[in-house]
């Protein structure tokens, strides 16, 4: 091989170096933890996801260093998520990623300000936090997006929170149950008003 044809590749090696990404997965459910297809409404299955952010990696040209599977009934906010601070560790102490790739921000983060806070803290350490779903570009304006769409994110959490708490409010008022029966009843519907309403009744073989 001749002296410039080699110098040439170097030069391209060096012009595009490859990219160090670390997968964050995170379900709310342990069946979407145990799930290796699309059961629940929003897709969003540790597979389904996996392969997502994989499809985005080779988009990109990198590889994956590390996964982080973020388990079900984690803590929302990242004080309270073990596997996220334990990625944070790694990435301070080994210094070898470039980027960090979620699902969805959404996915990730349910408060903006954790959303911001680890921007800021991934950029000190200069790796990027980029979303497989989402395409925010670079720049000020790309900075300005995705603090819009985590308020907004953090805006649905909430606002779904508070119709939950009154459709259930509600269920309770018009003698429906929320829950499971107790020992010694049953879960059980009724009319009220032409709609079935699920409530409970006494268990006639524990009633005995």
């Amino acid at each position: 091989m001749s002296k410039a044809s080699l110098n040439g590749r170097v030069r391209d090696a060096a012009a595009k170096p490859v990219l160090r990404v670390v997968l964050y997965l995170r379900v709310s459910s342990k069946r979407q933890m145990d799930s290796d297809y699309d059961r629940d409404p929003e897709g969003n299955s540790i597979d389904t996801q996996r392969k997502v952010c994989l499809e985005r990696v080779r988009a990109l040209g990198g590889i994956v260093v590390d996964e982080y599977v973020e388990p079900a009934k984690s803590g929302q906010t990242l004080d309270k998520r073990p596997v996220f601070r334990e990625m944070m560790q790694r990435i301070q102490e080994r210094r070898d990623v470039d980027c960090v790739l979620v699902y969805l921000r959404s996915r990730a983060f349910r408060n903006y300000i954790d959303a911001g806070n680890t921007e800021v803290a991934l950029g000190k350490l200069d790796v990027k936090l980029v979303s497989a779903k989402e395409e925010f570009g670079e720049g000020h304006m790309a900075q300005a997006m995705k603090a819009i769409t985590d308020v907004f994110n953090w805006l649905q959490v909430r606002m779904s929170g508070e119709d939950i708490k009154i459709k259930m409010a509600n269920k309770a008022r018009n003698g429906g149950t929320i829950g499971r029966a107790k020992v010694g009843y049953l879960n059980d519907k009724v009319l009220i008003d032409g709609h079935k309403v699920n409530t409970i009744a006494l268990d006639p073989e524990r009633a005995k």
